[in-house]
């Protein structure tokens, strides 16, 4: 099989980098209150107007519109978490997304090809590869 430049080689490097530091959009916590995905929820802050940081398992649909900030990926007791919590290996060793079809809109539109940045072009293989097939250093 060959392998298209724009594809993902599933090495999990952008998920262990950018993993932690991700922001939330209320779509995707109204999504998931919604689908009652209190198991990717637990995993979410909310910043509320008032101040206030709430756990996002803790939320419901009517609080929604006093949330200003959706921070993804911390510790259900607000700490910060060092890698996703929902980036696992399968048995060859490539990465996956255990809630790829729930993920958050940050996460659906990530595409490494798209950062171009010194620290993307250094890390990501599929990146390198995509430079590497036009031509580009």
């Amino acid at each position: 099989m060959t392998r298209d430049a724009d594809d993902c080689h599933r090495c999990g490097r952008c998920c262990k980098r950018w993993g932690t530091a991700l922001a939330g959009t209320i779509d995707d916590l109204y999504r998931w209150l919604e689908e009652e995905r209190y198991d990717i929820l637990q995993y979410c802050s909310a910043r509320m107007n008032d101040g206030t940081v709430v756990c996002g398992a803790e939320l419901t649909i009517r609080d929604l519109g006093d949330v200003y900030v959706v921070d993804l990926w911390k510790a259900p007791d607000g700490s910060s978490l060092h890698t996703c919590p929902f980036l696992s290996y399968d048995e060859q060793g490539l990465s996956l997304c255990t809630i790829h079809a729930d993920k958050p809109s940050v996460c659906r539109n990530f595409t490494p090809y798209s950062w171009d940045n010194y620290e993307t072009i250094l890390d990501c293989p599929a990146h390198r590869e995509k430079k590497r097939l036009n031509g580009e250093p």
